[in-house]
């Protein structure tokens, strides 16, 4: 499944807005929106606080990111 799919759906399982986990992760609406869509990948340490925060363990990463999406 697509970054933008699992991130979305492991967002909206959440209860979370956009805007409301993109706060709790401490970064801007259009980052994350972007990295949502696919547009931009992520930092490591941003991937991490996402997973941590829609409460996914870090050896899951791999199932909630396609992990070669992900920047280090």
């Amino acid at each position: 499944m697509p970054i933008r799919k699992n991130l979305r759906q492991a967002r909206v399982t959440a209860g979370l807005s956009q805007e409301n986990l993109a706060r709790a992760i401490d970064t801007t609406k259009e980052t994350y929106r972007l990295a949502e869509l696919g547009v931009n990948g992520l930092k490591l340490e941003t991937a991490l606080r996402i997973a941590e925060r829609l409460g996914h363990d870090v050896t899951a990463l791999r199932e909630l990111f396609a992990v070669s999406e992900v920047e280090s």
